[in-house]
């Protein structure tokens, strides 16, 4: 009966010495939800969260929201003009078909003692969209003296278009 007291009073002394190590160094986390369990449950602040499929892996996942595109002044021109087409190009040419609702009374700032210019801003636009040269645009509309000028007021166009897209995504 004594070997067996030596044993058992061996084990006890084994089982107490790993509990001591557990206890006196415990995870931040386990110590600070050890009673409620709620950092089993993820409710706890810190706890483990599952992702969108249930799964604790939500670094891996991929995000619910695609970065969207931005178009630029340049790029949007770029389309007008035809020479890049695809799937950003829809939108682009789909704002500048309703262009004159883009129009607004405040933007007449932009191009001071020219404010007859917006009524043409249209069929400029229109006209830049199938290829024609500025300096032609120019000669076929009044209110412009040069190509420069349709230049500036398709420059205006674009990033009215561009901010518009840019602020509806």
């Amino acid at each position: 009966m004594s070997q067996f007291n030596k044993v058992y009073s061996q084990v006890l002394a084994f089982i107490r010495q790993l509990l001591h190590q557990e206890n006196s160094n415990p995870p931040r986390q386990s110590r600070q939800n050890m009673f409620t369990g709620l950092g089993r449950l993820g409710l706890a602040p810190n706890g483990p969260r599952a992702g969108s499929n249930g799964n604790l892996g939500n670094y891996t996942e991929p995000s619910s929201q695609v970065k969207r595109h931005k178009y630029s002044v340049a790029e949007v021109k770029r389309i007008l003009r035809g020479l890049e087409k695809g799937p950003l190009a829809y939108p682009v040419l789909y704002q500048a078909s309703t262009f004159g609702a883009l129009l607004d009374e405040r933007m007449v700032r932009y191009f001071r003692g020219r404010e007859r210019m917006f009524d043409r801003l249209p069929y400029v636009l229109l006209q830049y969209t199938q290829g024609k040269n500025c300096l032609d645009i120019a000669h076929s509309v009044s209110y412009f003296s040069d190509g420069d000028d349709v230049e500036d007021a398709i420059d205006f166009a674009a990033l009215l278009i561009s901010n518009q897209l840019n602020r509806q995504r």
